[in-house]
């Protein structure tokens, strides 16, 4: 049985074109220039945390004050105004 590592042996250097080297070459540069800054990672993050928390605080005061006036009308403690009972 023959060594596995001998076909490594076997492989030859190749040379590149000259283009696609250079456009090996812009694409690393691009994807560096495409980051996004820490700075700005983290006040975007922040200010989405921050929305969705006051969205989540307006939800609840808006939930808690229409169970407290149904509450009230529940015990009678706010008047009917309307002429007509069902």
């Amino acid at each position: 049985m023959k060594d596995p590592l001998e076909i490594i042996g076997k492989i030859k250097q190749v040379e590149t074109p000259p283009f696609l080297y250079s456009r090996i070459l812009q694409q690393i540069e691009n994807s560096a220039l495409n980051k996004v800054s820490r700075p700005l990672a983290w006040s975007l993050g922040s200010a989405c945390v921050a929305l969705c928390i006051f969205s989540l605080v307006i939800s609840f005061k808006a939930r808690q004050t229409d169970t407290a006036s149904d509450l009230g009308q529940g015990m009678n403690l706010i008047p009917e105004n309307s002429l007509y009972y069902e």
